[in-house]
């Protein structure tokens, strides 16, 4: 019976040990259990240390009493051979054989009563005992089965994830009931024991997990997917005037993204994005509502392999995010993606009084346009023919020979005759990174972008200019102009840029705190600041912005406030290439409010909403040929996005 209570013991132990319970309870119970099986052990051994044979054996008793009754046996016929010798009366030892003989059997069968009945009574407050010590385990295995949920010792072991339709599946904590090879019961009374076990289990499961997510990892062929859809409304409205005319576009578009990551060896990696969009616009992944039920179109959004021979060096070719791009709505807009390569060496700083932790140096090169075109025709090729007059019929209608589509480029400010070259962006700089103080962090970059052949950016903006820029990338000549336009040109609409160079130069300072929490929600703030000037120009070719944020949405409840305030010159950068919510239908010439507030409404899933208030600063100037879409005096525009963001 003993064994039985023990051995339900021993397996509800294990059991609790296996279930995520409460440390602080089963450490108790386990304690408990232990102290009390070892006070009854010692009980136990002392008693046999006293007695001359295991009493609590059936066998040895029936042997004891067996032996008791063949000596009284032995000494009744010892005294029938004496009476028959000698004489009964008058002899005193007789006498004395027979009462002596009869008190030391009743002693010893009085001695061995005792003693069983002694290890009865230990045996049944064992019992008792080990009765009591089930109880509160089960007691607490009723706890560990129905846990509170606000008390954190109690709540399952996370969840970790599972693999769509792939075998095995990352599993949840084990089952309480499910038992697993090699578990054994601990060793009970021996000083530390349950945190060692404690150890070993989670060591186990930890090994477990690993060799999973390495099963996993191997059906998968080493892939990693990655992406994000997002579904907005948006809205921007501006009231016409003399100077620019009313603008109208309240509308539905989504933008999905899905991103492919391998890892060669631990050197080489590649990356693959697909996305959505529109083949003509390179600062948005956004596909409008509308387009009746055609389906929309999907597009390779990024694609680099990268080498890093150690942890400081980064190098990447191919189609790649812009390597200064900081999502800050300043520069670039944080969609556009350029072909090109780039170089990141990072040099790790000791301890020093300016509290510098890192400093990286970096350069990219971006091949925008590929012209392909040897030589330009000559002014006569590219000259229409006089228009035919008819003064009367009947007349041949004669069709004069299309111009070569080359032709196009002497609008952009080449020459008949001339070798056209690709357009180019070099970009190059540096970053320091320094803590300040736990929780205070702040960053410092420089930078300068350097155009080459720009003009070529402003043509593909233009109707005549499209299909000869970038037609040829898409094998048609069936394409629209890019969008984005803004910077000063030297016509109304066109192909040349007012600034003869662009060679912007940057500074940024930002400080963060990662400190300050609301409740529970951390809530991270920093401040940023931007100003650029370019240098290749004398006017009107600078731009600063300011950026206050507190908070971020990582999980359910968390909230994100943030504002900025930017102005960027008619000179200052290409509009083709920088944000254009912070300048919605001109991407510089403006000076632009934007206020954001974002709710977390899960750790995947966030309500965003943006809002921008937006004005011109120049108007056109004749006399320096300068020109802008919109001009200052407009009417104030208003942008409104509100949107739900998923991750996965």
């Amino acid at each position: 019976m003993t064994g039985g209570v023990y051995g339900k013991l021993k397996g509800d132990i294990m059991l609790m040990k296996r279930r995520p319970a409460s440390t602080s309870g089963i450490r108790f119970l386990s304690r408990a259990g232990a102290a009390i099986l070892a006070g009854c052990l010692a009980s136990s051994l002392a008693l046999k240390a006293a007695d001359p044979a295991p009493v609590g054996d059936p066998s040895t008793v029936r042997q004891e009493s067996q032996g008791s009754a063949s000596v009284k046996k032995t000494r009744q016929r010892q005294a029938s051979k004496g009476v028959a010798s000698a004489p009964t009366a008058g002899r005193p030892g007789s006498e004395r054989a027979k009462p002596s003989a009869s008190t030391s059997a009743k002693d010893e069968f009085a001695a061995l009563k005792e003693r069983l009945n002694r290890q009865e009574e230990l045996l049944a407050a064992q019992q008792q005992q080990i009765a009591k010590l089930v109880a509160a385990l089960e007691d607490q295995k009723r706890v560990t089965e129905h846990p509170a949920p606000s008390s954190p010792e109690t709540l399952p072991a996370p969840n970790l994830g599972q693999i769509a339709s792939l075998s095995p599946v990352i599993p949840n904590a084990t089952r309480a009931g499910e038992n697993t090879a090699g578990d054994s019961a601990p060793a009970l009374g021996s000083p530390g024991s349950e945190p060692q076990e404690s150890m070993r289990s989670y060591v186990e499961r930890v090994d477990q997990l690993s060799k999973t997510l390495d099963t996993t990892m191997a059906n998968l062929a080493g892939f990693r997917f990655s992406g994000d859809f997002r579904l907005r409304f948006d809205a921007t409205n501006r009231s016409g005037n003399s100077f620019a005319g009313p603008y109208q576009n309240d509308r539905g578009n989504y933008r999905l993204r899905f991103n492919i990551d391998k890892v060669l060896n631990d050197q080489l990696g590649f990356h693959f994005q697909v996305a959505s969009g529109a083949a003509n616009n390179p600062l948005t992944y956004n596909t409008d509502f509308g387009g009746f039920a055609n389906r929309g179109p999907i597009f390779i959004g990024e694609a680099w392999a990268s080498y890093h021979p150690n942890s400081n060096i980064d190098l990447l070719g191919g189609r790649i995010p812009e390597l200064f791009a900081d999502d800050s709505r300043f520069l670039f807009k944080e969609d556009i993606r350029f072909d090109g390569f780039q170089e990141n060496f990072k040099i790790p700083v000791g301890s020093n009084p300016l509290g510098i932790t890192r400093i990286e140096v970096r350069a990219g090169q971006y091949v925008l346009t590929n012209p392909n075109v040897p030589l330009l025709p000559s002014a006569k090729a590219c000259t229409p023919a006089p228009a035919q007059v008819i003064t009367k019929l009947p007349a041949t209608i004669i069709i004069p020979p299309a111009l070569p589509a080359s032709c196009a480029y002497l609008s952009a400010g080449y020459l008949p005759g001339q070798k056209v070259r690709d357009a180019d962006l070099f970009h190059q700089g540096f970053a320091f990174y320094a803590d300040l103080s736990p929780g205070w962090h702040h960053q410092f970059t420089g930078d300068l972008q350097w155009y080459r052949n720009q003009n070529q950016i402003a043509l593909a903006a233009t109707t005549a200019g499209a299909p000869v820029v970038i037609g040829a990338q898409y094998g048609t000549s069936s394409i629209l102009p890019i969008p984005g336009t803004g910077t000063a040109t030297t016509t109304p609409g066109g192909a040349m840029f007012t600034a003869p160079h662009f060679q912007v130069a940057q500074l940024k300072y930002r400080i963060g705190y990662d400190g300050w929490k609301l409740k529970d929600h951390e809530m991270p703030a920093y401040v940023e600041f931007h100003a650029a000037r370019n240098v290749g120009v004398g006017f009107l070719n600078n731009a600063w912005e300011g950026v206050a944020n507190f908070g971020d949405t990582r999980k359910a409840g968390d909230v994100r406030v943030l504002y900025a305030y930017a102005a960027k010159e008619g000179n200052s950068m290409i509009s083709e290439v920088t944000d254009d919510y912070m300048g919605t239908n001109t991407g510089v010439n403006m000076r632009t409010h934007e206020i954001r507030f974002d709710v977390g409404l899960s750790r995947h899933l966030a309500w965003q909403n943006l809002f921008f208030i937006q004005n011109e600063i120049s108007g056109n100037d004749p006399a320096r040929n300068f020109f802008v879409p919109i001009p200052a005096g407009a009417a104030t525009q208003y942008r409104l996005q509100t949107q739900l963001q998923f991750s996965f």
